[in-house]
């Protein structure tokens, strides 16, 4: 009677094993997948700026600013100057890309900054929702090599979105 017993709770333990063992083997796929995606949407923004740009994104870069001037003019006038107040030529943690003619844009502040960090393109880049992980205007968030945050400024809500990207940034 008792060897039935052991019998019966080795199998039933047995079993509780087995469902554990699956639901720790399901849980580790499903981590891992998610931080898959990630890279892959990293390594699309690498593709991305190295076709648009031609430039490498080093590994040490934390934010990401885009300045394009087919956007609202207001918007781009405000967060071209939010930037300037926000990058230098000896942060190696922020890259700035500036698409612009200098319609509103102050071109030349930007290259007074100059450094490795800021990317001038007088080519203005087509945002238009085809799949493109950078936003027309606004901020790229990275950690650890995989995107954080993607903030895209837009006219209705940029006082809370800067107030946003301040509060991330430090």
């Amino acid at each position: 009677m008792k060897r039935q017993i052991n019998n019966k709770m080795r199998k039933e333990y047995s079993k509780l094993l087995m469902y554990r063992f699956g639901l720790l083997i399901t849980l580790i796929l499903f981590f891992s997948s998610c931080s898959r995606e990630y890279d892959k949407r990293y390594q699309q923004l690498r593709k991305e700026f190295k076709e648009i740009y031609d430039v490498r994104l080093p590994k040490k870069v934390k934010r990401i600013y885009i300045i394009n001037d087919n956007y609202c003019p207001v918007c781009v006038t405000h967060f071209s100057e939010y930037v300037l107040t926000k990058i230098n030529e000896d942060d190696k943690n922020i890259l700035c890309f500036v698409n612009s003619e200098g319609l509103h844009v102050d071109i030349a502040r930007f290259r007074e900054i100059g450094g490795k960090n800021v990317y001038l393109n007088n080519r203005i880049i087509p945002y238009d929702d085809e799949g493109l992980i950078p936003p027309a205007l606004g901020v790229i968030f990275l950690h650890e090599n995989k995107i954080d945050t993607i903030v895209s400024v837009d006219s209705q809500t940029i006082l809370t979105q800067l107030e946003y990207i301040d509060s991330k940034s430090e």
